[in-house]
């Protein structure tokens, strides 16, 4: 975040700074709304790809092509599953069951009740 300030990178500092306070403010959010296993299996999944878009950027800074096109193909898949088709149909899911069970009564509780009938 510290090359954000400075300016350093590409030129959407703003932005990225917003980005990355709104990240941390939901990792810290969800840690006191006692939902942090939510948080960080949300967290985890959608920075599963991350890894192999900086390897990929490495092969570039070392001029191995046949390397970044690999690792970027790579990480458009990961990407493209973990966003597109794990992260709505199974976490997304989980995640409101989840935190309906743990926190709702449903006798008591109207918008509990039609998440859970939601599932």
């Amino acid at each position: 975040m510290l090359k954000h300030v400075m300016g350093l990178g590409l030129q959407d500092n703003g932005t990225m700074g917003a980005h990355h306070l709104a990240t941390v403010a939901l990792v810290v959010l969800s840690y006191m709304l006692n939902v942090h296993l939510v948080g960080l299996v949300v967290f985890g999944t959608l920075n599963l790809s991350n890894p192999l878009l900086h390897l990929s950027k490495l092969a570039s800074c070392l001029e191995f092509k046949t390397a970044k096109m690999a690792l970027f193909a790579l990480f458009a898949a990961v990407f493209f599953v973990t966003r597109v088709v794990l992260f709505p149909y199974f976490i997304l899911r989980w995640c409101v069951r989840l935190t309906a069970q743990q926190h709702c009564s449903l006798e008591s509780h109207r918008l509990c009740v039609s998440v859970w009938c939601m599932q």
